[in-house]
């Protein structure tokens, strides 16, 4: 499956790249067109530039969320405020109203911000995991890391670490399979055996 969905990234990738350099070919080619190196875009739009890389070095999900949230805002400030060139935060002359700009960063802002407000909001910090006292430690060990790789909010990591069981084994101890009721048994012992 990994294999597969890198192949459909990579090739996705690729064809996005082939489909800009022929729209850059074809508009070169207009009558009368001559390529010019225009000046740096102005503050906004370089802090937003920022803050997408930055959503994508940190694992943190809230920070990435923040990271985006701002800067959808400050790219939408540029360019409702005219597309201003560095160093400047206004341009009189293109300034005006984008509705799609601001749909689209309401859109972003809305399903990047309502999880981290909805979290917020019901405190989910006091939602305490009853796994038994001596793994108590470790059930938040595994919370805080699964937060930052995921996301993952108390209240839905309580559900699933209190439906399961804690076992302590041994170093090259092996870890019996239990069985469960499926109406595919056959190809569900097949996945086991390949290691998927």
């Amino acid at each position: 499956m990994a294999r597969n969905t890198f192949i459909v990234y990579t090739v996705s990738l690729v064809a996005l790249l082939i489909f800009f350099i022929s729209v850059a070919i074809w508009g070169s080619s207009q009558p009368g067109f001559k390529w010019k190196v225009a000046k740096p875009n102005g503050p906004f739009w370089q802090i937003a530039m920022f803050l997408f890389m930055y959503s994508g070095i940190v694992s943190d999900v809230a920070f990435i969320r923040t990271a985006v949230v701002l800067a959808n805002l400050f790219i939408t400030a540029w360019v409702i405020f005219g597309v201003a060139s560095w160093p400047n935060i206004w341009f009189s002359v293109l300034a005006e109203i984008h509705y799609d700009q601001l749909i689209w960063c309401f859109l972003c802002v809305f399903v990047n911000a309502l999880p981290m407000f909805r979290q917020f909001k019901f405190d989910d910090s006091k939602k305490k995991f009853e796994v038994g006292k001596k793994y108590v430690e470790m059930a938040e060990s595994v919370w805080r890391e699964w937060w930052r790789r995921s996301g993952i909010p108390r209240t839905d990591f309580k559900t699933i670490v209190e439906a399961g069981e804690w076992m302590e084994l041994s170093a090259g101890e092996v870890l019996e399979m239990k069985e469960t009721p499926s109406s595919d048994s056959d190809s569900e012992g097949d996945n086991l055996e390949d290691g998927t």
